[in-house]
């Protein structure tokens, strides 16, 4: 389900920076290089479909939950590298990264422009004035589906929850039991020195 919602905000980011090198190219004679936004778009969906495959997988083949756990937040973080400003602008504003400024900069130039022959009135909007990218309209129609199919898999599986313990697991509860026993002995004896005097 997260797949869908970052492809959904993956698709409108690429559509702000579609228009905003359209700007870019046509009033400010910037050279804009296609293949690299396009490519950008590409690896958006390809990506979020792997972590969507690798997610089912690494959850089948898991022999603990604290490996699910620790697996699946591994796989968010590497799916949300590319996003790491976001979560760290504190510390990229000291390195003098200023979303504002970026965000600015992006109002200022695209705002009451023409784009494929509609005037731009509010840069946040960009419905119609931009096609919606068709790799992010298969990518949220593929990760749906895999929510989907992923479900019934989940309920059609004979799925045994995990409770064999594996052997450090056994090893690790029958020292904590002998370390118990010792705490008892040692308490008894304890109590048991003031009678004996």
């Amino acid at each position: 389900c997260n797949n869908v919602v970052e492809a959904k905000d993956n698709k409108n980011s690429w559509k702000k920076l579609r228009v905003l090198a359209i700007v870019l190219e046509e009033h400010e004679s910037v050279e804009i290089n296609w293949c690299w936004l396009y490519a950008g778009a590409v690896v958006h969906s390809y990506v979020s479909l792997l972590i969507a495959a690798d997610t089912f997988l690494l959850i089948m083949f898991a022999e603990t939950p604290t490996d699910i756990v620790m697996d699946i937040v591994g796989l968010v973080f590497l799916f949300k590298i590319d996003h790491v400003a976001e979560d760290f602008s504190a510390i990229f504003s000291a390195l003098g990264w200023d979303d504002q400024k970026v965000g600015n900069f992006y109002y200022q130039k695209v705002k009451n422009k023409q784009v494929n022959g509609k005037e731009i009135d509010d840069p946040d909007e960009l419905f119609g004035v931009v096609p919606d990218p068709k790799v992010y309209l298969w990518s949220l129609l593929l990760n749906g589906v895999l929510v989907v199919v992923y479900m019934v898999l989940f309920l059609a599986l004979d799925l045994k929850q995990i409770s064999e313990p594996d052997s450090e697991m056994i090893a690790l509860r029958e020292e904590v039991s002998e370390l118990k026993k010792l705490v008892v002995s040692l308490n008894q004896t304890s109590t048991m020195a003031p009678i004996l005097r």
